[in-house]
């Protein structure tokens, strides 16, 4: 298994299988509510996207929800921070990939593993992402950490999204 899957079946708070990590909150946040077995999670529209408060490395980012994008992705802006701030590392660099972007156009990006992603409660470990070479590119949350967190789901009309597990 490659360290970016996950083996499936249940897991439990504490519990770590296939790099799926689930962890309790510490404090309450009162933008989000949790049920026994999913947590909805406010989000925000602004422009015509929804943005959703994520962690990545542990520092607190916010991301466009893009379903059609395969991967996470970050602007060399973010990627700099990170490993300014030691929170990423030479050993994090995979390599560089060609990518399609939504109008066509090919662009080489590197691609990076993210030792962490969080959304609410919900801790994805090594997440494959992308670093475009734009500093003021959106910050775009993929199908790499999407697809690991199970069901997503989201109602556009309140504004929440609802991982379920």
């Amino acid at each position: 298994m490659n360290s970016g899957e996950s083996s499936g079946g249940i897991l439990l708070f504490g519990q770590e299988e296939g790099g799926v990590k689930i962890e309790p909150q510490k404090e309450s946040e009162p933008n989000k509510t949790e049920t026994k077995n999913s947590e909805r999670i406010q989000v925000r529209k602004e422009g015509g996207v929804y943005l959703v408060p994520t962690k990545v490395n542990g520092i607190p980012m916010e991301f466009i929800i893009d379903t059609g994008a395969s991967m996470v992705s970050i602007s060399k802006t973010e990627a700099q921070f990170l490993y300014k701030s030691g929170l990423l590392s030479e050993s994090d660099f995979i390599g560089t990939q060609n990518f399609v972007l939504a109008n066509g156009e090919v662009e080489e990006g590197w691609v990076i593993l993210l030792k962490s992603v969080q959304i609410g409660d919900r801790v994805v470990y090594n997440v494959e992402a992308t670093i475009d070479g734009n500093i003021s590119a959106p910050l775009l949350l993929g199908q790499s950490v999407l697809e690991r967190f199970g069901k997503v789901s989201m109602d556009y009309s309140t504004g929440i999204m609802e991982l379920e597990y």
